[in-house]
């Protein structure tokens, strides 16, 4: 499922929103203020974010800057009630992607949202990190190289499947990685079984055979 952000105060418009994005398979976390929204983004990952100008007693567009310096990749869409040619010009120009005018048409908001998850899909985040260099302790991760290289030591011997894993925790600093995302990077597929109250387990059969001493 798409994982999308909405910053939304009103209580009638943010029920709205969240039933129609959620009927239409979009995984929603809701936020009603800039603090709870600012740290939402920094603990989970995103593909979009839907945000209201119009809040109570901040300004959306604060929300706007934070997100795009934080958070490149993220498509971002403004739902205002402002609809003056510059109004949109500014919103544009602080790092919104789109910008969608009240009052809102549902079906209007949903042919955005999936249009820019489109185009950010089509883009790929491959592409537009695959020149980024990456650098962490002693450590430089060379995406485009697909290295990794210690100051002292020199390359760091890793599988594909290790690189792949160390990429994708590197590029989202602080955030959970959720264990299924994992397990797909490592295996294509998810061999992971949560076990309620008590841990995770593996979900495949395991043969084992014994190494015999050669004589």
């Amino acid at each position: 499922m798409i994982q999308a952000l909405l910053l939304e105060d009103d209580p009638h418009l943010s029920k709205v929103l969240v039933q129609i994005l959620r009927s239409e398979g979009f995984e929603l976390r809701l936020t009603r203020s800039i603090f709870e929204v600012e740290q939402v983004l920094l603990q989970e990952d995103f593909c979009l974010a839907v945000v209201d100008l119009m809040l109570a007693e901040e300004n959306g567009m604060d929300f706007v800057r934070f997100a795009r310096e934080r958070c490149p990749d993220l498509g971002i869409i403004i739902v205002s009630s402002k609809s003056s040619p510059l109004d949109r010009i500014v919103g544009i120009e602080v790092g919104a992607d789109d910008y969608i005018t009240k009052p809102l048409e549902p079906r209007e908001l949903i042919a955005h949202a999936r249009r820019l998850v489109n185009r950010i899909e089509q883009a790929g985040t491959q592409s537009s990190r695959a020149g980024r260099v990456y650098h962490f302790a002693d450590f430089v991760l060379d995406r485009e190289r697909r290295e990794l290289v210690h100051a002292e030591t020199g390359v760091v011997d890793l599988t594909g499947k290790e690189l792949d894993l160390l990429l994708c925790l590197v590029e989202r600093p602080g955030k959970p990685v959720s264990r299924d995302k994992i397990a797909k990077i490592i295996h294509g597929r998810d061999f992971i079984k949560t076990l309620r109250g008590t841990g995770y387990a593996f979900s495949e059969i395991v043969r084992v055979k014994e190494q015999t001493a050669a004589s």
